[in-house]
């Protein structure tokens, strides 16, 4: 059995698509059966990946959303209130890129730390963020995979 060189290179071409997307496709990885308050959430993610989602720029951003395509709630990402400004659980500047630790997309009035306990970050079905409670909301997670 022997491969035409026109059906091998289409093989070689398609194969290298796959292997260059792989890395993006990676890094996130969305659980909505688990419902767990943000500090449950980044402890799971510690565990089992890396750390909960960093979104660093608008490619981050649009990589998640199409891995939440489909899903109409609420998820944590690893954005929290540490006392004196908003910093990401995953620390190591080398995640990311130019616009960095700065990066924000809040929804309209957000943060807004309704009655003082909103400390801590989720994503909306809209791509924006808001702040909740870190131990009295439960909402699904995203988490990121990488090298530490």
């Amino acid at each position: 059995f022997m491969y035409s060189p026109v059906r091998w290179q289409h093989s070689l071409w398609l194969l290298s698509s796959l292997v260059w997307l792989w890395p993006s496709l990676q890094n996130y990885i969305l659980f909505t059966k688990l419902k767990l308050s943000w500090n449950e959430a980044q402890h799971y993610c510690r565990a089992q990946y890396s750390d909960l989602a960093t979104i660093s720029d608008e490619q981050d951003i649009s990589r998640i959303n199409n891995l939440a395509k489909d899903w109409d709630r609420a998820f944590w990402i690893g954005l929290y209130d540490d006392v004196n400004s908003w910093k990401w659980s995953l620390v190591g500047e080398r995640f990311y890129t130019e616009v960095g630790t700065d990066y924000r997309k809040w929804q309209e009035d957000q943060p807004d730390n309704a009655g003082a306990v909103e400390h801590c970050v989720s994503m909306m079905e809209d791509g924006l963020w808001r702040d909740n409670s870190c131990t009295l909301v439960k909402v699904p997670l995203i988490c990121y995979r990488g090298e530490l």
